[in-house]
């Protein structure tokens, strides 16, 4: 802030130039500046001579540049007194030298102001997409009319161009029209969506549904198309070939149920075995069966042990144990659930446990069922039969010189027909005959095998209520458990006293010899899922020991043929890994569902004593030409 000051100026003239008062008769005198002194009217307040006058002369008129914050210093101020300006302009003029940057300031940041406009950004915000959409959507739906980017208008009220409120469906069953977009926003269209939820008699079986879930999920096997579980249906291949699964040449073929066979893609398809480590489970491993979808297989061991299989890993881990002695296992065609069948810890008692499994992780919990049954529980299969979808299980009960042999068909949970006959033997073992078979007409029946201190064989069939025992056995040996071939006309049952198979063709029973008579006595027999092969395992037998495999393979869907039989038994299973000896017996064998590789399992006893178990046996088998398999 500048201060206002009240100065008196005195003008002397008409002298020359003096540095200093004449004398006294002189009352003003002109300094050689030009500035006029009047001593008797300005005292001289310098604290000095007048040398001030010089450095303030010149340079102070020229500070007369402040006039911009000044107005009082003029071009009149060229007659001030020396003694006025510097005590009033130098301390104003030099401090406000940085004023000098002050007005520079502008011109040096004048660039870099556009820089930071916000010009530019208003500019963006009204750019022209922002404008398009206004004038092209809002405006015009609803104005009655199909503008450039509406796919219907709301004010249309039908016809083309107006807003659908429901869709037609798509000729396919398993894709359904819905309503997509808005009718507000005119942007409304018909769209297509798969079908998820199952809904009987829509023609469609969604993906994951079941058959209890949904009964279009019921394939028609001989109509001609590949429906739901179908891979093939007649001479529809559905596209594949051999190619298709690695062979060079050949032409598959579609079996009876469905399923295409690779067995005519020429090679060998030999049997080859991996033995799987088992540091987990004590004595035997009596029994083995796949779950539907092919990702796991459970084993029973002793003691009501249940074993979980990982194709991935090619481990095993306990999964439970039950609260008895489990006999056998059989899983419900929709992976939902297995049934197991067996006795309480003392066998006395009849059990049968549900062991539902997680199909996501395939976790296992056991339930034990009310169900009133009679003997000892022998065997369980599955009919996987779709005209009549139960559990079939067999007991035996000794008495009077005889055996009272019964039948139970299980579903839901609940005994659903049963039936009691005496026979000669214990039974041992049960096959379903689907009516498709046509050897009993329209009906399914029940073939049971005795093998329990006798032989024995009968026909239950469930049309007629008729039971029918077995003609042409009189020189049959004890029978153990069987399987019929799946979309076929016969069905094999192991002969556990010989190394003797018995076929079952519906009028009558023969047997096929399997090479000599050396002790390799048949225990059980399992078809590949499209039956186009069949593998029987036996006990051990031989010099050097051998455990005894024999592989059917049958020459086309038609009737048995004999003369298709291989030996396929595993070498060298006296050495390691293996170790067996006479005592080491194959129990069971499973082929694996749902897999590219032709594979499976086999479980049998330790080589150890009752009073002194050792491990049990697992093993796995792949067929040596299939590409899919390592």
């Amino acid at each position: 802030m500048r201060t206002a000051l009240t100065i008196t100026f005195v003008v002397c003239i008409g002298l020359g130039g003096c540095e200093t008062p004449d004398d006294a008769t002189c009352a003003t005198c002109t300094d050689s500046g030009g500035f006029v002194f009047d001593p008797g009217t300005v005292p001289d307040t310098h604290s000095g001579s007048d040398t001030a006058s010089p450095e303030v002369a010149s340079p102070d008129v020229s500070v007369g540049v402040d006039t911009e914050t000044t107005p009082d210093v003029h071009a009149p101020d060229i007659a001030l007194p020396d003694t006025v300006v510097p005590d009033t302009v130098v301390p104003d003029t030099v401090v406000p030298d940085t004023v000098v940057p002050d007005t520079a300031g502008p011109d040096t940041y004048l660039p870099d102001v556009p820089d930071t406009t916000p010009v530019d950004t208003q500019e963006a915000d009204t750019s022209e997409p922002d404008v398009t959409l206004i004038d092209t959507f809002i405006p015009a739906c609803g104005n009655g009319k199909l503008d450039a980017g509406e796919a219907c208008d709301k004010a249309i009220a039908s016809g083309d161009g107006a807003c659908p409120t429901e869709c037609p469906d798509p000729s396919d069953p398993c894709k359904q029209g819905v309503v997509a977009g808005s009718a507000d926003g005119c942007s409304a269209y018909c769209d297509v969506e798969p079908v998820t939820a199952p809904i009987e008699g829509d023609g469609c079986c969604p993906p994951q549904a079941t058959v209890k879930e949904d009964a279009d999920c019921k394939a028609t096997c001989g109509d001609g198309k590949v429906g739901f579980g179908e891979e093939c249906d007649g001479t529809n291949l559905n596209g594949k070939t051999c190619a298709s699964f690695g062979y060079t040449s050949g032409s598959l073929v579609c079996l009876g149920d469905c399923s295409s066979s690779t067995l005519t893609c020429p090679n060998s398809h030999l049997i080859l075995y991996e033995f799987v480590p088992n540091i987990l489970i004590v004595d035997d491993l009596r029994r083995v069966r796949w779950h539907p979808s092919g990702d796991m297989a459970l084993i029973l061991g002793v003691g009501g042990k249940v074993i979980r299989y990982d194709p991935v890993t090619k481990g095993i881990s306990l999964a439970l144990t039950l609260p008895g002695q489990a006999t056998d296992l059989a899983a419900h065609p929709d992976g939902t659930h297995y049934l197991v069948v067996g006795n309480s810890t003392d066998g006395k008692t009849p059990k049968v446990w549900r062991l539902d499994v997680d199909l996501e992780t395939l976790d296992v919990t056991s339930t034990e069922l009310p169900l009133a049954l009679t003997g000892t529980p022998a065997v369980v299969i599955h009919t996987r039969d779709e005209s009549e979808m139960a559990f079939v299980v067999g007991t035996w009960t000794p008495g009077g010189g005889a055996y009272h042999n019964r039948v139970y068909l299980i579903d839901e949970d609940a005994i659903v027909n049963s039936r009691v006959y005496v026979g000669s033997a214990g039974l041992q073992g049960v096959m379903w005959v689907p009516a498709a078979s046509g050897l009993y007409a329209t009906s399914p029946a029940v073939v049971t095998s005795e093998g329990v201190n006798g032989k024995g064989f009968q026909t239950w069939i469930l049309e007629t209520n008729v039971q029918i025992p077995g003609t042409g056995t009189n020189s049959f040996g004890n029978a153990g458990r069987g399987a019929f071939r799946p979309g076929g006309t016969y069905g094999l049952v192991a002969g556990t006293s010989s190394n003797i198979v018995y076929v079952f063709t519906g009028g009558d029973w023969q047997k096929t010899y399997l090479g000599t008579n050396n002790g390799g006595s048949p225990t059980a027999v399992s078809w590949r899922p499209d039956g186009s092969r069949a593998l029987v395992v036996a006990g051990s037998t031989g010099s050097p020991v051998e455990a005894k495999v024999w592989d059917h393979r049958p020459s086309g869907p038609g009737s048995y043929n004999a003369a298709t039989w291989t030996d396929v038994s595993i070498a060298g299973f006296g050495n390691p890994p293996y170790n067996g000896d006479f005592d080491s017996d194959l129990l069971d064998v499973d082929w694996r569902p749902g897999s590219l590789c032709d594979e499976g399992l086999m479980v049998g006893s330790d080589n150890g004593s009752a009073f002194s178990p050792t491990l049990g046996l697992l093993v796995r088998f792949w067929d040596q030409d299939d590409p899919d398999c390592d």
